[in-house]
């Protein structure tokens, strides 16, 4: 319609003479009929308007004309009062959330949360083509994952089977899971659940210690493999570095087991390899990035990349870390049931954690007795 209009103004009639004027000084071939004529000047007109749309055209195609940050903060101001009400967050807390998303748009900046809503909700607005084609969908780790992320998967694989797995007790990061909202992810389809509860990996000794920790119901059933209980050592922070470090020496003489040293955050991990005598640092392999490769047999994680992992012997380091809420004690819990044979856990003050704990599960040893 608009390029119709545009056709008959004068600027295109103006320009369709000049052109046609043109092509028959440029073409002496070209047959001077009044028919041939008419259709030359109705050939340029329109190639002339169509050039001069041809950006407008390419915009509307390509949905230039929805402002999708906009969309985005729009949606997120719709939606406000069903957060507010459904999550407890104050209002003013979520119109800062809103604001600094505001800003950091204007950056070209956007937070991994925030990428995968914006993505669902401007793939509503417009076609998105996936190249990629997928029959069966494999996610591991499943209560890290928050629903949007699998809400995408969804829609953007809607014929694909897809299968989750995962242990609800290692839930590290505290963000929401997806375990509590299968039925709505999945409203038309048959959500089958098995559920696996023994252990292969940890001791009865390790198992029955670490069981304690969970705050649901979902228990590993033990196994029939024993060992060890798992020693609880306490010393000032000079005598636990000095029984790790031993520790480290026996280990690294010890080819044929595996070792890691968990603490609760990689911060944790810097600090404590940057305590470590410069000979020991050469024996332990520090990993922050799920980027970095296990290169030797003695290494050093914080809690959020061990989770999956499986070692022969596991020190638990715990400096200022108390675990005290629900979630520290699954953070806990993922840290004891790393190691296979040994678990070892020292602490600096006595931890409250152990309150819950039977003392028959574990023994205790004081950091200065080492040697």
């Amino acid at each position: 319609g608009l390029e119709k209009d545009e056709a008959k103004k004068d600027w295109v009639k103006e320009a369709t003479e000049e052109q046609l004027q043109q092509v028959f000084a440029n073409d002496p071939h070209q047959e001077y009929s009044e028919e041939n004529e008419c259709r030359l000047r109705k050939k340029l007109r329109q190639q002339i308007v169509r050039k001069k749309f041809r950006s407008l055209t390419r915009g509307v195609k390509n949905f230039q004309f929805i402002n999708q940050a906009k969309q985005y903060l729009h949606f997120l101001q719709s939606v406000e009062s069903a957060a507010v009400k459904e999550t407890g967050i104050e209002a003013a807390t979520w119109q800062q959330s809103i604001a600094d998303i505001r800003q950091g748009m204007r950056q070209r900046q956007i937070k991994q949360e925030d990428a995968v809503l914006f993505f669902l909700l401007i793939k509503q607005l417009y076609p998105v083509h996936v190249e990629e084609k997928a029959r069966f969908i494999f996610i591991d780790e499943m209560q890290d994952f928050p629903p949007a992320q699998v809400a995408l998967l969804r829609q953007l694989y809607p014929k694909a089977g897809i299968t989750l797995c995962g242990d609800l007790n290692q839930k590290v990061y505290g963000n929401e899971t997806i375990v509590g909202t299968l039925a709505e992810l999945f409203p038309r389809e048959s959500v089958k659940r098995y559920q696996l509860k023994t252990s292969y990996r940890s001791t009865k000794e390790i198992t029955d210690f670490a069981n304690q920790f969970l705050v649901g119901s979902d228990q590993v059933e033990l196994t029939a493999r024993k060992g060890a209980v798992p020693t609880i050592v306490k010393g000032t922070a000079t005598e636990n570095l000095a029984f790790l470090e031993t520790s480290i020496r026996d280990a690294a003489e010890n080819q044929r087991w595996r070792t890691a040293i968990i603490c609760k955050t990689a911060k944790d991990c810097q600090q404590l390899y940057a305590q470590l005598a410069e000979t020991m640092q050469e024996q332990v392999q520090l990993i922050t990035s799920e980027e970095d490769f296990m290169k030797r047999n003695v290494m050093i994680f914080p809690a959020f990349l061990a989770k999956g992992l499986e070692f022969d012997q596991v020190f638990v380091w715990t400096p200022g870390a108390t675990f005290v809420t629900e979630q520290d004690q699954l953070i806990f819990y993922t840290m004891a049931t790393r190691a296979m044979h040994q678990l070892t856990v020292l602490t600096q003050e006595e931890l409250p954690l152990l309150a819950k704990a039977d003392p028959t599960t574990y023994q205790f040893q004081e950091a200065s007795t080492i040697g």
